[in-house]
């Protein structure tokens, strides 16, 4: 049963990637291509989008858009290849130079990005508008119901700002898709994401029932595992939580590097009771014992008032 969960673990992360929505081939050679919508126009993402984008990473986080327009060209740098920044607390502003041809009707797409506010800011008459979204940002306000971070954008328009504020791990999937394919792509991740959760919810049921009928605890441990994997992936990291009301927002949001925690100290526990260790693997006996213990160590961390700070340094 460990090995059919992870098969459903390794089915999200291959549609976080975006290969199952775009369609694309998985690998460098997807990431650096122009991949065609279903209507015809060109999809950007990858190395090619990132041509056309420069970063600015704000340390004072206080810097606003008339500061960063202002900036001279010197201080801005290339985007690397996967606008992948690692753990940051900087302020990291993109500027993207957008030239046609473009796809039909673009949007912006941030996929599988819990971030806790992004904010674009397009040209307008007399300045810039600005239209924020992400995990800090109420659903009320955005252009799609969807737990990705969607902006639609001007057509005619060029050049567009995007400030990105978060405590976590800065991975920027950006895309640009046309309208039309922008629908049919988020219609197959949530196809996607209804199989991993059917998948996960009959391993459940499953175990459960064995729990029941044989009275194993390791079956019990076995479906915490699967409770607090599955609340980690749709409550936090598919971005899910965006769809629940305020209050369970707060909670799945707060809990999210808890849960991450008790769903290994779970898995543990449950090999502990699933591998008959006989008197020679006392050894591998302690060192999952003592896993246990770290990650124990590292739960009471993050109740503490820095864990944000300890586990970015993690």
């Amino acid at each position: 049963m460990i090995c059919f969960f992870w098969i459903g673990w390794a089915s999200a992360a291959w549609s976080h990637s975006g290969a199952a929505m775009g369609g694309a081939a998985m690998g460098g050679a997807a990431m650096g291509s122009v991949a065609m919508g279903d209507d015809g126009s060109a999809a950007w993402r990858g190395e090619l989008l990132a041509r056309h984008i420069q970063v600015y990473r704000d340390p004072s986080r206080q810097l606003g858009i008339v500061e960063i327009e202002a900036l001279p060209p010197e201080q801005w740098q290339s985007a690397p290849t996967y606008l992948n920044f690692g753990f940051s607390s900087d302020t990291i502003w993109l500027r993207l130079d957008l030239r046609a041809p473009l796809p039909e009707e673009p949007h912006l797409w941030l996929q599988r990005s819990n971030m806790k506010h992004v904010c674009l800011f397009s040209p307008a008459v007399g300045g810039w508008r600005k239209h924020c979204e992400g995990a800090s940002e109420p659903l009320a306000q955005s252009y799609f119901l969807s737990p990705d971070l969607v902006f639609p954008l001007q057509p005619g328009s060029s050049r567009h700002y995007l400030s990105i504020n978060t405590a976590n791990l800065v991975f920027l999937p950006l895309r640009l898709e046309s309208a039309r394919s922008f629908q049919q792509a988020i219609q197959r991740k949530q196809l996607i994401d209804m199989l991993i959760l059917g998948a996960l919810l009959a391993t459940l049921l499953f175990n459960l029932l064995l729990f029941l009928r044989l009275q194993i605890p390791a079956y019990l441990y076995y479906v915490c595992f699967i409770c607090t994997n599955a609340a980690f992936l749709f409550g936090f990291l598919f971005g899910y939580n965006r769809l629940l009301p305020q209050f369970w927002f707060d909670i799945l949001f707060g809990l999210a590097y808890p849960l991450n925690i008790f769903t290994t100290l779970f898995l543990l526990e449950s090999m502990l009771g699933f591998i008959p260790f006989k008197t020679e693997d006392q050894l591998a006996y302690r060192i999952l014992r003592g896993a246990q213990i770290l990650f124990l160590l590292l739960l009471l961390l993050t109740f503490s008032p820095n864990a944000s700070l300890l586990i970015t340094a993690v």
